[in-house]
């Protein structure tokens, strides 16, 4: 059985100012999700597979990460849930009662295991012309951890994209 693994990340749901922008994003998280002939939303790619597999970080924020694991639920579709030990961007490290190390993984962690896991990624972010996303060095929407995710996710040549609703 060939499993395709589709990430789907996004924003907090703080930086969701418009409530017909969440609107426009849990639409498309549900047509990326209820795809089942592998010609995926803004894909450049036709792809072929047996089983779909949707992986989200599980943002405690709420946001894309939350609406994706409702939507996956709701449709009855293999979800893999990825989320972060601890509220930060980095790890954190310290020695357990042993003195063994111990590491409890952050954000940053977490977005690089799920853009390894995925064979294709899309990031669903605010249209906003006055915020500047540090990652995608251009205005146009919020800055957030998912436009790190698939721009990793690009660097080793899988196809990965960011859309604004």
């Amino acid at each position: 059985m060939i499993e395709f693994r589709v990430v789907i990340v996004g924003p907090e749901e703080s930086k969701w100012k418009n409530l017909k922008q969440v609107e426009n994003a849990k639409e498309l998280i549900t047509q990326i999700i209820t795809n089942t002939d592998g010609n995926f939303p803004f894909s450049k790619e036709q792809y072929t597979f047996d089983e779909l597999v949707i992986i989200s970080g599980a943002c405690p924020k709420g946001g894309v990460d939350i609406w994706t694991e409702e939507c996956s639920y709701e449709n009855d579709i293999v979800t893999e849930i990825c989320p972060p030990e601890i509220n930060s961007w980095n790890d954190e490290k310290k020695k357990g009662i042993l003195g063994y190390p111990i590491v409890k993984i952050g954000y940053r962690t977490r977005n690089l295991r799920m853009a390894k896991k995925g064979n294709l990624g899309y990031c669903i972010v605010p249209h906003d012309p006055t915020e500047y996303c540090k990652h995608c060095k251009k205005y146009g929407h919020p800055s957030n951890g998912g436009c790190w995710t698939i721009l990793k996710m690009r660097d080793m040549r899988k196809e990965g994209l960011i859309i604004e609703v």
